[in-house]
């Protein structure tokens, strides 16, 4: 009966070290990438010289964007070659449904050496939530 339980137990730590060493890289990853609130993307996106990046698909930009929003679709092949077209001195705020690609986006931005990169926190549904308008 006790080397049941002893077996149990082993079983129950290799278990949750497995799910740690899945999910925590990615959380640490997330982590780097700055984020601002809704409200506060809204103000600093109507800073000069600040670009509003949509890394949604386009059937996604179709329901509406963030006004002056650039589209570049994450999902595509040559996101990073677009990228590497972009200015890498410019602000950019990027955003997309939830803010998980967008995060992804943003660690990308930063690796090819792009200096101010902000993530929507919780994407557009935060966006919409705070009650700030989308252009269809």
């Amino acid at each position: 009966m006790k080397q049941w339980r002893m077996w149990k137990l082993v079983l129950v730590l290799l278990t949750g070290l497995c799910l740690l060493t899945c999910f925590l890289p990615a959380a640490a990853g997330a982590d780097a990438v700055p984020t601002l609130a809704a409200r506060e993307f809204a103000r600093r996106a109507q800073e000069p010289g600040v670009v509003i990046l949509d890394v949604r698909t386009a059937r996604e930009v179709k329901t509406g964007r963030i006004q002056g929003a650039m589209h570049l679709d994450i999902s595509t092949p040559d996101f990073e070659e677009q990228l590497g077209r972009l200015d890498r001195k410019a602000v950019y705020l990027v955003y997309c449904a939830s803010g998980v690609r967008s995060a992804r986006a943003c660690q990308k931005m930063q690796a090819l050496g792009f200096a101010q990169v902000f993530n929507l926190e919780r994407g557009l549904l935060a966006w919409q939530a705070a009650g700030l308008p989308l252009e269809k």
